[in-house]
């Protein structure tokens, strides 16, 4: 098999929602390989969470351990700015837990964090750069799920 130059451009991620892992009911599993439709509880809305446009990664980097390939999916941000709402919201959310979603520029979207093994959050307050640095984070044992929506 061969592959030829790809022109096309890696897509970029347009839209990051969350969710506490309280507020899922369920997460099946989709019609697609590696797929899963998620089930919130009744009431419960995914929050969308504002980035600066370019300052956003998702990286899956694979490391091979004693018990089995680790996929460490980490979703960074930068978010501009904060006030005193902001702040209290976002100095909670260290000891909670949550499901996070991301959609690309192509509308691919894909899932990070399970019931079992969700994702935790982290805050780096910068007043030098204006703003924080999010990071939405886990070890997983397979790559980020396809979200069936």
């Amino acid at each position: 098999m061969s592959h030829k130059k790809n022109t096309n451009l890696a897509p970029a991620i347009i839209e990051i929602n969350y969710v506490k892992l309280a507020d899922v009911s369920t997460i099946d599993f989709g019609s697609l390989p590696k797929s899963r439709i998620v089930n919130l509880n009744h009431g419960a809305v995914w929050s969308n969470i504002y980035f600066t446009p370019g300052k956003i990664s998702f990286e899956e980097p694979i490391t091979d351990s004693s018990a089995g390939r680790i996929w460490q999916q980490n979703l960074t941000l930068f978010f501009p700015g904060i006030d005193l709402t902001d702040k209290s919201d976002f100095d909670n959310y260290e000891n909670i837990r949550f499901l996070v979603k991301f959609k690309y520029s192509n509308g691919d979207q894909y899932l990070i964090g399970t019931k079992v093994n969700p994702c935790k959050f982290s805050l780096n307050y910068s007043s030098n750069d204006g703003g924080s640095t999010i990071s939405f984070y886990k070890n997983a044992n397979q790559p980020a799920y396809i979200l069936q929506v």
